[in-house]
C-alpha cells in the first residue's frame, strides 16, 4: 500500500454522509424555513470526502489547485441546484 492510502470501511462511508450531507440539509433546511432562501448547498467538496472513503486514496488538501486525490485523480460531482 503506497504512502497515500488509507483503510477504508462501510462504517466510515456512512459516517462521512451523516455528517457532510444530511445534518447539512436538515440545519439548512431548519434555516431555511426561518430566512425563506434555499436550502440547497454545494456538494464538490464533500464529494472529494466520500471519493476517498471509497477508494482509500487521500486527498492533497487543495481546492482549486492540483488533483483532487494523491494518485492524480480529478473528482466531479454537482446536485441539480450546483449545475
Amino acid at each position: 500500500m503506497s504512502n497515500y492510502n488509507f483503510e477504508t470501511s462501510e462504517k466510515l462511508i456512512k459516517g462521512c454522509i451523516k455528517d457532510l450531507y444530511i445534518n447539512p440539509k436538515q440545519d439548512s433546511i431548519k434555516w431555511s424555513k426561518i430566512t425563506n432562501q434555499t436550502p440547497q448547498g454545494k456538494f464538490a467538496y464533500p464529494s472529494q470526502h466520500m471519493a476517498s472513503l471509497i477508494t482509500g486514496v487521500r486527498g492533497l488538501g487543495s481546492t482549486a489547485r492540483d488533483d483532487d486525490l494523491a494518485d492524480g485523480t480529478e473528482v466531479k460531482s454537482c446536485s441539480r441546484a450546483d449545475q
